[in-house]
């Protein structure tokens, strides 16, 4: 029995400037869930590499993983439009940047954010976290 919980990303221009809310992704532990990302809806996607915008693209409006387990077989799919990557190609072409206890996964060679976690197991990339299916 499956459960998904998820929060929309919402960005309001108001009177004191633009206002970011985060998509927090959280699944039901004990269950095997797939992340999905694509490449083209990083934060930053397109942007030069900067450490300090990677933390700011993290923080202003990226995705947040909350409950991964490589335990309960979760896995993470790297979209490229309608194409999934390889596994392999997922981990040759991501980094991982940390700061203030989060690991910020960006497209490596930009400041492209697509996720972060306080989960130790997402502190670095690892090709078995993810899928192509």
């Amino acid at each position: 029995n499956s459960s998904t919980s998820t929060s929309l990303a919402v960005a309001a221009n108001t009177t004191s400037g633009w206002s970011f809310s985060t998509i927090s992704l959280s699944f039901t532990s004990n269950v095997q869930d797939t992340f999905v990302f694509n490449l083209n809806e990083a934060n930053g996607f397109g942007s030069n590499f900067n450490p300090a915008t990677i933390q700011s693209n993290a923080q202003f409006g990226g995705d947040m993983i909350m409950d991964f387990d490589p335990a309960d077989g979760d896995k993470i799919k790297i979209m490229d439009g309608t194409d999934a990557l390889s596994p392999a190609d997922a981990a040759s072409m991501l980094s991982v940047a940390a700061g203030m206890g989060m690991y910020t996964t960006y497209i490596t060679g930009t400041s492209g954010v697509l996720f972060s976690s306080t989960q130790f197991e997402l502190s670095t990339v690892l090709e078995s976290n993810f899928t192509d299916v």
